[in-house]
């Protein structure tokens, strides 16, 4: 993992650059120019967003950030909103070193379980983090009509995972 030295909470001031980042690192997963614009709204970071949920960020040695996540704690469980890695970056384990520390927050907030709403293509990663499908929902998008976002769990030890269970 070159040059990512620290994690640390985000703040205010980082929002500009973790929406730069969210948005960068969607696009380099090929989707068009049209669908990023279209997605700008969701994969926007505000001030409110640092504020509200457990907003961390990966930086570098010279403090650019590199990639960062959103966890949100609610009803006794964490749904991870966000997890970017800026393009080039990417394939140095920073997204292993952010999932690991969003998933560190979940269990010291004692959650019962983490889940996502998937990037279809990000599906692989979030297995290898220990993550399952349980569930998928339709998300055509123009050129891909049969789309499908991955919803995904992990159960934290300890924290009454088992009413998650099938």
């Amino acid at each position: 993992m070159n040059q990512v030295v620290r994690l640390r909470p985000a703040v205010a001031e980082d929002a500009a650059q973790l929406s730069e980042i969210a948005l960068t690192a969607k696009a380099a997963l090929g989707y068009s120019p049209q669908l990023i614009e279209g997605w700008r709204a969701e994969l926007s970071i505000d001030a409110r967003i640092i504020h509200d949920h457990l907003v961390w960020v990966a930086c570098r040695d010279d403090d650019s950030i590199a990639g960062f996540f959103s966890l949100i704690l609610a009803g006794g469980g964490a749904h991870l909103d966000h997890l970017w890695v800026a393009p080039a970056c990417q394939g140095l384990g920073i997204g292993s070193l952010l999932m690991d520390k969003a998933w560190a927050l979940a269990i010291e907030h004692r959650a019962s379980a983490v889940s996502v709403d998937a990037e279809s293509l990000a599906e692989a990663f979030y297995e290898r983090q220990g993550f399952h499908r349980i569930a998928v929902v339709a998300a055509p998008i123009p050129g891909n009509p049969q789309r499908l976002r991955p919803q995904m769990l992990r159960l934290c030890p300890g924290g009454g995972g088992e009413r998650h269970r099938k």
